[in-house]
């Protein structure tokens, strides 16, 4: 069956499809998750639709069957995690900020850009948000911002990683960035979300004898 779930409310919901129960006489199914099957994820005021589907089953010719629609969630808390400032040239290649683990996967300096490769994998149990935008350098006590206007903001389930690309522009007359110690400062680019399961009712399905005969 088709499942589409709208979000009316102000924040992230989640539609874990895994988490649909299937109650029929013979016993009770789970639904089926996958590649094709995912978890939903909606953006405020957003809709979205997917597949729900129970098998491996002998006995689901029925009449009347239930169905849990238990695995809606939506963010609660939204919190920023503190980073530690990242190194150019690099010490060390990766870095842990609560339940992030990123590491540095590419490194270009030139005396008039910068380019760094990052890739973030979010640990947590609830969503992980990544503004790559809001990831600053400085430089001989200035800062200056992202210039790539590309990297937006990625929400991350329970082991997603995501990649970006970072570049910086630097005058001349600040310094030469081939050779200058700079250092990367991540304010408000991880930010973390609990989850809140909402409650759902049980559907109830039930076979209508004349409407089925009538289409027949």
């Amino acid at each position: 069956m088709k499942a589409t779930v709208t979000n009316k409310t102000d924040d992230y919901v989640v539609y874990r499809l895994g988490e649909s129960t299937l109650h029929i006489d013979a016993g009770d199914y789970q639904a089926q998750t996958g590649l094709l099957k995912g978890d939903l994820v909606l953006e405020p005021k957003k809709s979205g639709s997917r597949t729900v589907e129970f098998k491996d089953g002998t006995e689901f010719h029925v009449e009347a069957f239930t169905l849990d629609i238990t695995g809606i969630y939506k963010t609660t808390a939204m919190n920023d995690v503190e980073a530690p400032n990242f190194k150019l040239p690099a010490a060390v290649n990766d870095f842990e900020a609560g339940a992030f683990e990123c590491n540095l996967a590419g490194l270009k300096q030139e005396t008039k850009e910068t380019k760094a490769d990052f890739k973030c994998t979010y640990t947590g149990e609830g969503l992980g948000f990544v503004t790559p935008s809001k990831a600053s350098v400085e430089v001989e006590g200035q800062k200056f911002a992202n210039n790539n206007k590309r990297a937006k903001t990625k929400v991350l389930q329970p082991g997603d990683d995501t990649k970006f690309t970072l570049v910086y522009n630097v005058p001349a007359k600040v310094a030469d960035m081939q050779f200058a110690n700079m250092e990367i400062v991540w304010d408000g680019v991880l930010e973390e979300a609990t989850l809140e399961q909402a409650p759902m009712d049980t559907i109830t399905f039930e076979l209508d004898p004349g409407k089925t005969a009538g289409k027949n």
